[in-house]
């Protein structure tokens, strides 16, 4: 049977776990809250779970002359990039880049003419040494900075559409909004059949408080041990559903 918990639960179920011999709860429930998110974000953080491509922070609009644009720090990892196209027409696929294939060594943009990057921007082979820029960008890459995604060429300002020009960003990323003491029929967003993982999560951190009479590491370890089993099930389960391929054998030793 698997545990699906609302915030009121998860959160009595930490308390039992962490309450002293005289049965006194040590943690009023703000501070086991607290704890729950940061198992939620430790969890999210280890196996890239929250993939989002809807979120208001994966929609980047385009500056001409610009290329760095911030990522909001609740991104963990940028997949892969868009132009954005109107209805109709397919979007653009950025070519993901290293910084150094972006820097001034690499290329040189003078008099309104840029060479590319041979290896990220062009066909295999011999390639000119001159090329027109194109008036988006084409490449990106998180490298050059923190929170940061640069793209190559920089936008010119040039767009045939009415639409204004925005990156689409396929990204990871931390929970969006916290778990709160306001809602405690709040259930949590990762799988339900790893909500006590926050449970242990919470447990672990909770009993390595040293400012209270709780403190005792060594039924903390035994709950770090309990959250990282669940991480290491979760992991498995999600690259067997990120990298499984069907395959068909046909003869009489196969089967569909």
């Amino acid at each position: 049977t698997q545990l699906r918990l609302e915030l009121s639960d998860t959160v009595n179920t930490v308390a039992s776990g962490t309450t002293n011999l005289s049965n006194d709860a040590l943690w009023p429930d703000s501070q086991l809250i607290n704890y729950l998110n940061w198992a939620e974000r430790e969890f999210a953080n280890r196996i890239q779970f929250y993939r989002d491509v809807t979120s208001v922070m994966t929609q980047i609009a385009l500056v001409a002359g610009q290329t760095d644009y911030p990522l909001d720090p609740r991104i963990l990892s940028v997949l892969s990039v868009q132009l954005n196209a109107p209805a109709g027409v397919a979007n653009l696929s950025l070519w993901p880049m290293s910084y150094s294939e972006m820097d001034p060594g690499v290329k040189n943009d003078y008099d309104g003419v840029l060479m590319y990057p041979p290896a990220a921007l062009n066909e295999p082979g011999s390639f000119p040494s001159t090329t027109p820029a194109p008036p988006t960008p084409q490449g990106w890459c998180t490298d050059k900075a923190v929170n940061t995604l640069t793209t190559f060429p920089a936008y010119s300002g040039v767009w045939p559409w009415a639409t204004a020009p925005a990156l689409n960003l396929r990204v990871t990323r931390l929970p969006i909004n916290p778990m709160s003491a306001n809602i405690l029929t709040a259930v949590p967003g990762i799988p339900f059949q790893y909500h006590l993982a926050l449970v242990w999560g919470a447990a672990w951190q909770a009993l390595l408080t040293t400012d209270v009479d709780g403190y005792a590491p060594e039924q903390a370890a035994s709950f770090q041990q309990r959250f990282e089993m669940e991480v290491l099930s979760a992991r498995r389960d999600m690259m067997r559903k990120l990298r499984q391929k069907a395959s068909v054998q046909v003869g009489s030793m196969g089967a569909w």
